[in-house]
C-alpha cells in the first residue's frame, strides 16, 4: 500500500508541474552589425499562438513561450519587413538575434517575400532548390545561401549568391559541405526591391567523420565602424563586427558566442578554417563578448570588448575656403571612449593631377601642410583615423576612416573638404 501511495503522490506532483517554457532573450539590430533598434515589436508565432515584445533602448527583447517550431517577424517605424522561418525553440533559456533594414522607399509595401526551399544530401553534396515569390507587386532582388551560418553579414562569404532579376526559381543547386559532418543548418536569405527580408532555416544532417584535433589558441578583435555597412553601400549609424582567428586542429569547428543575452552558436565551419567574422545581431559597444572555438577534441576561448563609435569632423580649412600656400589642417574627434590610443593619417589631394601628399601618422588633431602650389584646387581628407584599446596587443578598434580597409577589411571613407590655394 505504501509504495502505491508514494507512486500516486509522485504522479500528482508531476502532473502539477507546469511545462518548461522556452525563455528567449534577443536583440534587434539595424542591418548586419548595426545599431540597436528600440521601440520595435518582435513577434513569434507557433502552434499554440503568437507572442510579442517591444524592444528596449538597447534593442533587446525577452519572451517566455512554449517550446516548438516558430516563425518570427519584426514591425517598427522606419523598418522594412523582416521575417525568420524555421525556428525551433527548445525548453530553457536561449538567445535569438534578429536583423531589420531600412526600406529603400518608405511609401512602398513592407511585406517580406515568400521563400520556399527544399534541401537534402546526395553523394556527399548538399542539393537544394529555392523559390522566392514577391508580395504586393515587389520583385525579388537577391537570394543568398549559407551552410552553417547566416549569409550576407558584412565581409562573411556566402556559399551561393544568386540575383533573381529574371527568374524566381534557382533550380537545383549544389553546395560542397567540405568536411562538415553531423547536425547543421542551411540558411537562405531573400530580399525584394524594397529591402524587405525573409530568412528560412533548414536543419540538415551531414554524414562523415568527426575530424581531428582542435584549436590551441584563439584571438578576438572587435571593429566598430563609424558608418553602417550594408550590401548596397555605406549608410548612417555604425557597424560592429568581430574578427575571430585561431590556430591548430583540423576541424570542423563550431563557433559559440556569449553576451549578456546568452550563449548561441553562430557558425559551423568546415575543416581547414582558421578565421571567422561575426557581425550578427547581439554585439554591442562597451559590452564584453566571448567566443569558444570548438573542434572535435579541444576548444579555444577568446574575448573582446568593442569600443564606442568614433566620429570626425574637419575644422580647417572650411569647405570651399581660399587659403595660403601652407594651410592649417585640423579636425575634431568625438566618441571612441576614453583612455585610448588615437592614430590619424591626413592626406592632401591635388585635384588637377590626382596625386596625394600623405602627411604621416599622428596622434594629434592638427598638422601643418607642406607648401602647396598657388592657383590649384585641393582636397583635404583623413585617409586613416582610428582609436585602439592597446597598440601592442589590440583587441578592439574604433574606425572613423580607413580608405583602403587595411584594418577591418572594409573601406570606410573619411571626412574631406575642398579648398583652393592662392598666393
Amino acid at each position: 500500500m505504501r509504495p502505491l501511495l508514494v507512486g500516486l503522490l509522485l504522479l500528482v506532483s508531476a502532473c502539477a508541474l507546469p511545462p518548461r517554457l522556452a525563455e528567449v532573450q534577443g536583440a534587434l539590430r539595424l542591418g548586419p552589425g548595426g545599431p540597436p533598434v528600440s521601440g520595435a515589436w518582435v513577434y513569434l508565432e507557433g502552434p499554440s499562438g503568437a507572442w510579442g515584445a517591444r524592444t528596449d533602448e538597447e534593442g533587446r527583447f525577452h519572451l517566455f513561450l512554449p517550446p516548438g517550431p516558430y516563425r518570427a517577424w519584426v514591425e517598427g517605424e522606419g523598418l522594412a519587413g523582416s521575417e525568420v522561418r524555421g525556428l525551433s525553440l527548445a525548453p530553457g533559456p536561449q538567445a535569438l538575434g534578429l536583423v531589420a533594414f531600412s526600406p529603400f522607399r518608405p511609401g512602398w509595401p513592407r511585406r517580406p517575400p515568400l521563400l520556399e526551399a527544399e534541401a537534402g544530401v546526395e553523394g556527399g553534396l548538399l542539393r537544394y532548390r529555392a523559390r522566392l515569390f514577391p508580395q504586393e507587386g515587389l520583385s525579388p532582388l537577391a537570394l543568398l545561401a549559407g551552410l552553417g551560418y547566416v549569409p550576407g553579414t558584412l565581409s562573411v562569404g556566402v556559399g551561393e549568391h544568386l540575383y533573381l532579376e529574371e527568374t524566381r526559381d534557382t533550380g537545383y543547386r549544389l553546395l560542397d559541405p567540405r568536411g562538415l559532418s553531423g547536425a547543421t543548418t542551411l540558411f537562405l536569405v531573400g530580399y525584394d526591391a524594397n529591402n524587405n527580408r525573409v530568412e528560412l532555416r533548414l536543419p540538415l544532417w551531414l554524414p562523415g567523420g568527426a575530424g581531428q584535433g582542435g584549436p590551441r589558441w584563439a584571438k578576438a578583435v572587435a571593429y566598430t565602424l563609424s558608418r553602417r555597412v550594408e550590401a548596397l553601400g555605406l549608410q548612417g549609424g555604425y557597424s560592429l563586427l568581430v574578427r575571430l582567428s585561431w590556430e591548430g586542429g583540423e576541424g570542423p569547428f563550431r563557433i559559440f558566442r556569449e553576451t549578456e543575452v546568452g550563449v548561441q552558436e553562430v557558425a559551423y565551419l568546415p575543416q581547414g578554417t582558421t578565421a571567422f567574422t561575426d557581425a550578427g545581431p547581439g554585439l554591442r559597444p562597451g559590452e564584453r563578448v566571448c567566443y569558444w572555438v570548438r573542434g572535435p577534441e579541444t576548444q579555444a576561448h577568446a574575448c573582446t570588448t568593442p569600443l564606442p563609435p568614433l566620429f570626425l569632423s574637419i575644422s580647417s580649412p572650411g569647405e570651399g575656403e581660399v587659403t595660403g600656400p601652407i594651410p592649417r589642417l585640423a579636425w575634431a574627434v568625438e566618441g571612441g571612449g576614453s583612455g585610448l590610443s588615437l592614430a590619424f593619417q591626413p592626406v592632401v589631394w591635388d585635384q588637377l593631377t590626382g596625386g596625394g601628399l600623405f602627411l604621416g601618422v599622428t596622434q594629434g588633431t592638427e598638422v601643418q601642410s607642406p607648401p602647396l602650389l598657388p592657383g590649384r584646387p585641393y582636397t583635404f581628407e583623413l585617409y586613416l583615423a582610428y582609436a585602439v584599446d592597446d597598440p601592442e596587443d589590440p583587441r578592439a578598434y574604433s574606425v572613423a576612416a580607413d580608405r583602403q580597409g587595411s584594418l577591418s577589411g572594409i573601406a570606410v571613407p573619411g571626412p574631406s573638404v575642398n579648398f583652393e590655394v592662392r598666393p
